[in-house]
């Protein structure tokens, strides 16, 4: 047994100097009051522990010591280390209760979540954290560390990218506000024609593109694989468009009709651009015919005995040649044997025969190619007869050169000249026709007056004396223009009626007899009339609707109805529409037709006169062929 000796305090030994007990006790004996080691407590001796000093919180009672020598703490109330948190008291944790939380659920992005001895969170071993500004292991972003992303680089057009609160993703607001391609929402600034379904209310028609549906792709840009094409894609698109830059779709002036080819283009639109060569005037001569073109030259064919063709030879030609020197002609006229051309600048150049001096250049010499009539300037109207030629000028006075038998000129002579002579008179004349050996004008009043040879009653006078000055054609008083044959006369009115004097033979008065009239009689069933050309023995109009009726003399087939029998009245000339221009010759007629495009002819051929490249009478229109 070990004996434990107690001494006193000092104190108690100043009240007894002997003052030594010795007191015999049992050691680690639990309930000896003596705290052996072990005890954390032994009866009363509490080793100076209370609730307070051993960490409660506001404790309700007092420690005690147990019978087992511990304390007993039942009464001091709750402490950090009861296991259970105490967050009012501050606790955020309590031994292994951790309330729920963890590394990840603090903000840091992993580790172990540990709690300390003062009931707080140990986060040593958490792992990096959101909100240090540092991109930490399973981090997104953190703070402005975006881990060098950028709105661009999502495919936005600007903005600034910021990190999600929780650093694990990114928050794109202020990209989304500037869009992206993507967004469904044009952004035209951004270059962006579209974007998904929406097209900006475009269409294919409104792209510059022919009717289709059109598409946004991916990269906010039009698709137009569902247009069908547009002008200046190089491909034809059959109706909407003729050409397409070069592409022509293997057209040519010549493919599309032009009888003189030309030049053919193609513009902005995809629509021809036709600087094709088109014919503005024609002209039926004796035996050969000739046409004026757009471009200013001038082509003839058929018969060149007299080298009336202009094309420096004496070969007769079955289509149309080009007149030799001619680049700037607005109009054209062909006599028996010779034709002549008034230019842009006014005057006058003719080719051919010339025994009487009717090419105007003061000889009588022919001439291969044309050659300038003498002292002219100013013309604004030609006309060629059988063997002369007159014009009018600028001032509405008239010359007239050429044979001059009966009076032809109109000078107040019968000697003829080489040379253009003033027609006595006329001071007011708009227009001129030159017949086989008469002549007659139109005035500016619309009245007319002839000259010349008058058996039969030609110059419309009312007798038959030859007159060699203009005498007045009796009750015309509306006509727009004069058109004069071998030995008839005829005038076109302003309300389209044709009225017809001289000899009637044929039925080339078109009043349904053969009488002769020296006066205008009536052509039956015209009204509607825009053009009147007269041929030796028959003469045909135009009509506004295109067509072409004619009368008289048809041996030949010249009147164009498919029959060789005389018409005492206006026929159709069958197959010949579109026509703008017609002129008759002595046994054959021609017309332009199709918008200038086409020249048709028909009657007598011996010399080729139709330009079809034979020598076959035609009683209905065929083309002429270049």
């Amino acid at each position: 047994m070990n004996i434990r000796v107690v001494c006193f305090s000092a104190i108690a030994l100043l009240l007894s100097a002997a003052a030594c007990e010795t007191k015999t006790k049992t050691i680690d004996n639990c309930g000896d009051g003596f705290v052996d080691p072990g005890e954390e407590c032994d009866g009363a001796d509490l080793q100076g522990q209370s609730c307070d000093s051993l960490g409660h919180y506001d404790p309700p009672g007092a420690l005690r010591c147990s019978a087992g020598c511990t304390f007993d703490r039942s009464e001091c109330g709750v402490y950090c280390g009861d296991g259970a948190v105490q967050s009012e008291h501050g606790e955020q944790c309590d031994g292994n209760n951790l309330d729920g939380n963890s590394c990840l659920g603090l903000g840091f992005v992993g580790g172990t979540l540990v709690c300390d001895s003062q009931c707080r969170f140990d986060l040593a071993q958490c792992a990096g954290r959101c909100g240090n500004g540092l991109l930490d292991e399973g981090e997104t972003c953190d703070g402005n560390q975006l881990n060098q992303l950028t709105c661009e680089g999502l495919g936005y057009y600007g903005g600034q990218l910021a990190c999600a609160e929780n650093c694990q993703s990114y928050n794109e607001a202020a990209c989304v506000t500037v869009g992206r391609c993507g967004d469904s929402v044009v952004q035209e600034v951004y270059g962006e024609q579209c974007d998904e379904a929406n097209l900006n209310d475009q269409t294919c028609e409104l792209q510059g593109y022919h009717p289709g549906r059109l598409f946004c792709q991916a990269d906010c840009r039009f698709d137009y694989s569902g247009c069908d094409g547009r002008c200046g894609d190089g491909t034809v698109q059959g109706g909407a468009e003729d050409c397409d830059g070069d592409n022509l779709d293997g057209q040519t002036c010549h493919t599309l009709g032009h009888l003189f080819g030309g030049d053919l283009a193609c513009d902005g639109e995809c629509r021809f651009d036709r600087s094709c060569i088109e014919v503005v005037g024609v002209a039926a001569g004796g035996e050969h015919s000739c046409a004026v073109t757009g471009d200013g030259t001038a082509r003839c064919w058929g018969r060149n005995n007299f080298r009336q063709l202009g094309d420096g030879t004496t070969d007769s030609r079955l289509t149309p040649v080009v007149v030799g020197g001619l680049t700037n002609a607005v109009s054209i006229s062909a006599g028996t044997w010779h034709t002549c051309a008034l230019l842009v600048d006014g005057t006058v150049r003719c080719w051919g025969y010339n025994n009487s001096g009717q090419l105007g250049d003061g000889t009588t010499l022919e001439r291969v190619a044309p050659v300038t009539v003498s002292g002219l300037t100013n013309v604004v109207s030609l006309s060629v007869g059988s063997n002369h030629t007159c014009v009018v000028l600028g001032d509405r006075t008239a010359r007239c050169w050429g044979i001059n038998g009966q009076g032809t000129l109109g000078d107040g002579t019968t000697t003829s000249s080489s040379t253009p002579v003033v027609v006595s008179g006329l001071t007011n004349a708009q227009s001129i026709a030159a017949g086989g050996t008469h002549t007659c004008a139109v005035l500016i009043d619309n009245t007319a007056r002839c000259w010349g040879f008058n058996n039969s009653g030609r110059l419309g006078d009312g007798t038959t004396t030859n007159s060699p000055t203009p005498v007045t054609v009796v009750g015309l008083t509306t006509a727009v223009a004069v058109s004069l044959g071998a030995n008839h006369s005829c005038a076109l009115t302003s309300n389209g009626t044709i009225r017809c004097w001289g000899v009637n033979t044929n039925g080339q008065l078109g009043d349904g007899t053969t009488t002769n009239r020296s006066t205008p009689t009536l052509v039956s069933s015209v009204t509607n009339a825009q053009a009147l050309t007269a041929g030796s023995n028959h003469t045909c109009a135009g009509l506004t609707d295109g067509t072409v009726r004619c009368w008289g003399s048809n041996s030949n087939g010249q009147v164009g109805d498919n029959t060789t029998t005389q018409k005492l009245t206006p026929v159709a000339s069958i197959g010949a529409t579109g026509a703008t221009w017609v002129s008759a010759g002595a046994t054959h007629t021609c017309a332009t037709v199709d918008s200038l495009k086409h020249l048709k002819c028909w009657g007598l051929n011996g010399y080729g006169q139709l330009g079809d490249n034979t020598t076959t009478q035609r009683l209905t229109p065929v083309s002429v062929t270049q």
